[in-house]
């Protein structure tokens, strides 16, 4: 890859990775409902879940990469009608009080990286748009998918630090905050459609 290819790619992990989505989302409302450990477990579903679907996303678009654009044209719908149903969850949703029990698991985590069409086309585009362009190997193609998940795991971290660090905060206003978080997934579902 060349330099500038290599900073478009840097460019597109920060501001799809870090920037806020479904998984950054839910990562940071957990912890500020539940609290950093008790969270632990739906933060390394969703780490996990995200892995597998950077592999198959990834392998998938380095086998049938010249289809891949009529691929993305149906999935970005499905991905934008996914992101405005957690929009209208998180929208709903109150703070935690003490006789919530249920706290989400592993399980949970990793099962909605599936319906996660956001994750599913960050990992077709980076391949289709920065790898395929430059590499051909299948060691090359694992260390790029290796950068992808890395990165996705750290956000997911750093915006559950930052829900459990600001949850008294997030809690007390949490009404204005389900708004503007809701707000920034519809934005979120609308660029995808205009991918």
């Amino acid at each position: 890859m060349t330099v500038q290819l290599w900073i478009a790619f840097i460019t597109y992990i920060v501001a799809t990775a870090y920037t806020p989505g479904p998984n950054n989302i839910i990562a940071l409302n957990t912890t500020t409902k539940y609290g950093f450990r008790k969270s632990n477990s739906l933060r390394f579903g969703i780490g996990v879940g995200l892995a597998v679907i950077m592999v198959l996303t990834n392998a998938l678009a380095f086998t049938i990469g010249s289809y891949i654009p009529e691929i993305i044209n149906y999935l970005k719908y499905l991905g934008a009608a996914y992101i405005l149903y957690l929009a209208y969850k998180l929208l709903l949703s109150k703070p935690f009080t003490s006789d919530e029990t249920k706290i989400p698991k592993f399980w949970t985590g990793f099962f909605l990286q599936f319906m996660n069409v956001k994750v599913i086309l960050y990992g077709i585009t980076a391949v289709s748009s920065f790898f395929l362009p430059s590499y051909s190997s299948i060691q090359d193609l694992l260390w790029f998918c290796a950068i992808l998940i890395v990165n996705s795991w750290i956000a997911i971290w750093i915006w559950g630090v930052l829900g459990y660090s600001f949850r008294n905060f997030i809690n007390k206003y949490y009404k204005v905050f389900n708004i503007i978080m809701g707000l920034v997934l519809v934005e979120s579902a609308i660029s995808i459609i205009f991918l």
